[in-house]
């Protein structure tokens, strides 16, 4: 009985629906990345070569 339901969906529109939102996502992701401070983004580029301990960051 699960097969038969199964077999007789359509798939199409829950493709679209992943599709709009993996696409929201990521225009929301680039939004948030290019508003950030330069001064935010130039201290984190300085992370991976610091032999100092990273301060977490405050809420």
């Amino acid at each position: 009985m699960f097969k038969d339901v199964l077999r007789a969906m359509d798939f199409t529109l829950l493709s679209q629906i992943a599709l709009i939102l993996f696409f929201g996502v990521f225009v929301a992701v680039v939004i948030r990345t290019w508003m950030r401070p330069k001064r935010d983004m130039d201290k984190q580029s300085e992370i991976p070569l610091s032999d100092e301990p990273v301060e977490p960051r405050e809420p």
